[in-house]
């Protein structure tokens, strides 16, 4: 069984011109980190670094959509560990990075556009979103 943890990062130490900080999921295998960006971005002052999750305020509407989705972005990195010792394939960060990110290519092309829309929804906007969602 691999020893490896998987959890959510923000990293407050990079913020773009607009003051908003990326997340990523961290991965540690035999302690070593790496971590894997993904397209989610807030202000540091809603983040609450106790919980891992967005402060739920009136100033963001989407923030219990975005925590669903934080989760669901880290269950899917466990889920591929447990895929790669259930084949028996190496737990390597590679492996986990690839699966990660490739996950789409086997399925149909409406589930790549639905998990593209999904990973997106914060860089459009909400109406269009709305319109858009399969």
């Amino acid at each position: 069984m691999a020893n490896a943890t998987v959890s959510i990062y923000f990293d407050k130490s990079y913020t773009k011109k607009d003051g908003t900080s990326r997340f990523y999921i961290q991965v540690i295998l035999n302690r070593k980190i790496r971590r894997i960006p993904l397209n989610l971005f807030i202000d540091p002052k809603y983040y609450n670094p106790k919980t891992k999750k967005i402060k739920e305020v009136k100033e963001l509407p989407k923030a219990k959509i975005n925590n669903l989705y934080l989760k669901e972005k880290e269950n899917e990195v466990e889920q591929i560990i447990i895929d790669l010792e259930r084949k028996k394939q190496p737990v390597t960060f590679t492996n986990i990075v690839n699966s990660f990110e490739n996950k789409l290519i086997n399925n149909s092309f409406f589930d790549f556009a639905r998990s593209k829309l999904i990973d997106e929804r914060n860089l459009i906007k909400e109406y269009y979103y709305k319109e858009l969602e399969l």
